[in-house]
């Protein structure tokens, strides 16, 4: 069956086309094709959210590479900070959608 399509020319160019072309042909048939659509899991994050997450990282890294009780202080102000940013934007985000 394959033989007559795929191989009868005895250029190799040309029997890898055709049994390319055989391959796609399947699994165009049979294997199934969709798309998913989703909504963003966390809408309400923001620009400002990304900001604080990353300077609440960049603490922890300046903490974890030197302890000191500077850096520890300065870590524990970053992540409240980044706490807060998030509860901020959560809380905008929820009245925006409640004032539509």
């Amino acid at each position: 069956m394959y033989d007559d399509y795929c191989f009868r020319s005895r250029n190799p160019d040309q029997v890898a086309l055709k049994v390319a072309e055989i391959m796609t042909a399947g699994m165009e048939a049979y294997i199934p094709n969709s798309t998913k659509t989703f909504s963003l899991p966390k809408p309400w994050f923001d620009r400002a959210c990304s900001m604080a997450i990353q300077t609440g990282n960049q603490a922890h890294r300046s903490y974890l590479a030197s302890p000191s009780d500077l850096t520890h202080s300065t870590f524990i102000i970053a992540r409240s900070h980044c706490t807060a940013q998030i509860r901020r934007s959560k809380a905008s985000f929820i009245r925006r959608k409640e004032s539509i």
